[in-house]
């Protein structure tokens, strides 16, 4: 009986030395790490060819707090820390130094962008869209509200998908609010006049709301219905002059991050100058902004108009590129 105790824990042992071989070109059939430190990794769910905000390409610029609940509440295990990245390790690292339990017990973990407290985290935090993003990238990013909801590791010693290869927690960033690329077209008569990039000043994007509440452990956004209207000022993000092979017409792109919410018919409104001279578009239908959804607005303008274009406005998934969603009509002024 003892020889069969000794022959059944050589096989298990073996067997264990043979999942967690990676470099021989065996399978490595448990992703939990060796030395049992929690390490991360980021990554946020979008392939967008306009930056608004903070992408997989500036992520490591901003430091995110993280809430780790192991499944019994043990309180040497539970965690939130403030990670940030190390350019000089190339890793993400907490404050300080966070263990894993052990290897099979449940862990709960949410993530958030933003300065919050751990209270925020296990309940609200009353937040504002940053009304001046025009500045520079920089203005968009802080805008930008990424989150991971309260997500779940049932058995780590198993989990492929949120531990990777080397054993980090995986943090999947989702987009909390909402994109605005507006794309004007200054139609020929102004390359008679000469327009320059600096001549397209006091932009603004009038007739939604700046205040919210987030519930980070579901992402919910719920925008402040007592609060007022305030313009937004986007961002420039690109110029292109007027040339003989784009019939003289300039192209200037502006964008924007907003609050999810409904604007009204005769409420959104698209403002700006053109060597002093005031333009205006409003749009006569119903919008409805959705988390994590990216919405453009094509506008042709002339002289003394600006009009959208036919099939001028579109509704894309912000986290997923060419993914369509349907849009209501609007109409021309």
């Amino acid at each position: 009986m003892k020889i069969n105790h000794l022959i059944t824990a050589a096989a298990a042992s073996l067997l264990l030395a043979s999942c967690n071989k990676d470099d021989s070109g065996n399978a490595k059939l448990s992703h939990f790490p060796e030395d049992g430190v929690m390490r991360v990794t980021t990554s946020v769910n979008e392939a967008q060819l306009t930056r608004a905000g903070i992408d997989n390409t500036n992520i490591t610029k901003f430091p995110f707090y993280l809430q780790i609940i192991t499944g019994d509440g043990t309180v040497g295990y539970n965690y939130f820390k403030k990670i940030s990245y190390n350019e000089t390790t190339g890793e993400w690292e907490p404050e300080n130094q966070m263990l894993w339990k052990n290897s099979t017990t449940q862990i709960t973990m949410t993530a958030v962008g933003q300065s919050l407290t751990e209270n925020n985290i296990n309940g609200s935090a009353r937040l504002s869209v940053n009304q001046y993003q025009s500045i520079d990238e920089g203005s968009l990013a802080l805008t930008d509200l990424l989150y991971m909801k309260a997500t779940t590791i049932a058995n780590p010693s198993t989990e492929t998908e949120l531990l990777d290869d080397d054993g980090k927690l995986v943090i999947k960033f989702k987009h909390a609010l909402s994109k605005i690329d507006i794309n004007l077209t200054l139609n020929n008569q102004f390359a008679k006049m000469n327009v320059a990039k600096t001549d397209i000043t006091d932009i603004t994007i009038g007739g939604t709301i700046r205040q919210y509440d987030f519930t980070p452990k579901t992402g919910a956004v719920t925008p402040r219905i007592d609060e007022t209207a305030t313009d937004l000022y986007p961002y420039q993000s690109a110029y292109t002059a007027p040339s003989a092979e784009n019939f003289n017409r300039a192209e200037v792109k502006y964008e924007a991050i907003v609050l999810p919410q409904t604007v009204t018919a005769g409420t959104l409104m698209v403002s700006f100058k053109i060597q002093e001279k005031p333009y205006l578009w409003t749009s006569t239908e119903d919008i409805t902004f959705e988390q994590g959804k990216r919405y453009t607005f094509n506008l042709q303008v002339g002289d003394d108009v600006v009009t959208i274009s036919k099939n001028g406005f579109s509704v894309t998934a912000w986290d997923k590129t060419n993914e369509s969603t349907s849009a209501p009509t609007l109409e021309t002024e």
